[in-house]
């Protein structure tokens, strides 16, 4: 498959290059220029034990942009989108970076199916704001509503800090969410 992983946090990072390892073409897309150069250069910008190795076993299936402009989406199969949704002060989680990502996604669809999977810690009920975001985003940009062309899922992480490649590779639940 044709992946495309929006974010290279700790998840995003983890899970595409876990996709690339395992033959998946992958690509990573963060808004970070910096985080991308090094990522480009082969290293990682968050310490988890075993990445940098799978890293460079998954390189021939695994590329990092900052452009939405540099991905092909005419070719994909499947978007994570796995930004950080960081605690505002009165503790609810700030979804700025989902509604970007999401919004970004549904304007570079094109017409070929594409699963989009909503990978972000998010409140329940986000599956359909995300899906309208994702629907508004394309109709702005085509002038015609999606018809079908892509589906949104959601499917929660479960990673342990220190672990989170054996639980990528070798997971204990997989909980995935659609309609």
């Amino acid at each position: 498959m044709k992946v495309l992983v929006v974010g290279t946090g700790y998840v995003g990072l983890t899970t595409g290059v876990a996709l690339a390892y395992l033959g998946h073409r992958v690509t990573c897309l963060d808004i970070d220029e910096n985080k991308v150069a090094l990522l480009r250069q082969g290293t990682s910008p968050i310490y988890e034990p075993g990445l940098p190795e799978l890293m460079s076993l998954a390189k021939p299936d695994l590329s990092f942009t900052a452009s939405y402009d540099e991905v092909d989406f005419s070719s994909l199969d499947v978007v994570f989108i796995a930004v950080g949704t960081p605690s505002l002060p009165d503790g609810s989680a700030d979804l700025s970076q989902v509604q970007a990502a999401a919004e970004s996604v549904g304007s570079h669809l094109q017409g070929r199916f594409t699963v989009v999977v909503n990978k972000s810690t998010v409140p329940i009920g986000s599956g359909s704001w995300v899906t309208a975001l994702v629907r508004d985003a394309y109709d702005r940009r085509n002038g015609a509503l999606p018809d079908g062309n892509y589906a949104i899922a959601s499917n929660p992480e479960f990673l342990r800090q220190g672990s989170a490649v054996h639980d990528t590779l070798y997971p204990e639940r997989i909980v995935i969410g659609a309609d």
